[in-house]
């Protein structure tokens, strides 16, 4: 009798699951604190025999005892005990022989990653009624002398050169200007985007690529935008490769486990039809999860599925964060407990804002029908 051929499936995709979350270490990982998880992630980097150059390695000590010095002041066991681990680590590379480093460079390279926007027909997030300050701060805000509150939500040190959400006591939640964008993305891969002929980037929206310099060790981080791009796309797309740019920062991605639902409604109020949006904005009833503009509707492949869908996540968070804390509590606090405490992002950009219930899609403001919107 031949065993039922949906049980083998089955089996394959789950043996394809835990291959992809990195085996046996790579499961214990992931049962991790989401806090733990993010302050070692930074050994998986170290640990990548690319680093291990002179100079690479000299600078990666460095920044370590940086990072060790910042945990230790915000009392992160954690992130002292794998600051002080990297510092060793760093250490050691810059001590290797050169031509041992030649032998683990030659052996050791990656493949470029590559990710791209596949269209340009994106929109900004949909307005949302404003909350006030003491909804999301309901107790004493820690705040300097100037007002500037000082910790997110959850308590961590703001620090960032940006700040998207509550900065002020008492004041509104502040999106990224379109004006930061290119600084940001600069800030995040280490040089500002390039506009390119929609030929060098197989005629996509942009693109984001990151790959390992053979020689330095270093890695690689660029932004690609289409330069036929208006100036309402430009913006867009950009925010959809910053948002690549973050996520691969975090090591193995941020999870999109238990949130899916979330994510589904922020790319289809992104990426969906806007008659429809528009029609459940004036009767009140959300759109029919059959009727959802998904990425498989956009030719992306299964495996990129979740990865675009936490992309335009982090896009309308830059954007918005009044929407998106609104409307996907779950993923605003997923996305700020992976990118506020990390040691590299948390320089750049953080995260605050109150996860609070969603609201119904009949509370959406009028504004979804401006022509500016529309690309």
């Amino acid at each position: 009798m031949m065993a039922d051929p949906s049980w083998w499936e089955r089996q394959k995709q789950e043996h394809a699951d835990y291959m992809e979350r990195g085996g046996l270490l790579g499961t214990l990982f992931s049962s991790l604190p989401p806090q733990t998880q993010a302050s070692l992630r930074p050994w998986g980097e170290m640990l990548n025999p690319l680093e291990w150059t002179p100079g690479a390695a000299i600078r990666d000590a460095v920044q370590a005892s940086a990072d060790t010095a910042q945990a230790a002041r915000n009392l992160d066991a954690w992130g002292t005990l794998a600051g002080i681990g990297m510092m060793g680590l760093g250490l050691l590379g810059a001590g290797m022989p050169p031509a041992r480093q030649a032998g683990v460079l030659a052996r050791s390279a990656r493949a470029p990653v590559q990710n791209a926007s596949k269209s340009a027909i994106t929109f900004d997030p949909p307005e949302m009624p404003r909350r006030p300050f003491e909804a999301d701060y309901p107790k004493r805000a820690n705040a300097d002398a100037a007002g500037r509150l000082t910790h997110d939500i959850e308590g961590r040190p703001l620090t960032a050169e940006r700040v998207v959400g509550r900065r002020m006591v008492g004041g509104d939640e502040v999106a990224l200007p379109q004006a930061g964008l290119e600084s940001l993305a600069e800030a995040v891969t280490g040089q500002g985007p390039a506009s390119v002929a929609p030929r060098q980037i197989g005629g996509d929206a942009g693109r984001y690529y990151e790959k390992w310099d053979r020689v330095t060790g270093d890695r690689i981080r660029q932004i690609f935008l289409n330069d036929e791009l208006t100036p309402q796309q430009a913006p867009r797309t950009l925010g959809h490769e910053i948002g690549h740019a973050i996520d691969y920062r975090i090591a193995g991605h941020i999870p999109t486990d238990g949130i899916k639902l979330e994510l589904g409604r922020i790319y289809n109020d992104l990426n969906g039809g806007r008659w429809r949006l528009a029609k459940s904005a004036k009767t009140g009833e959300p759109v029919p999860r059959r009727y959802w503009t998904t990425p498989e509707s956009r030719g992306y492949p299964a495996r990129e599925v979740d990865g675009e869908l936490m992309v335009e996540a982090i896009r309308a968070y830059i954007a918005d964060p009044n929407y998106l804390k609104t409307v996907a509590p779950k993923t605003a606090a997923r996305i700020r407990d992976h990118v506020n405490p990390h040691p590299a992002l948390s320089r750049f950009i953080q995260f605050n804002s109150l996860a609070t219930p969603a609201i119904p899609f009949g509370m959406l403001m009028p504004s979804i029908l401006d022509e500016e919107r529309q690309p």
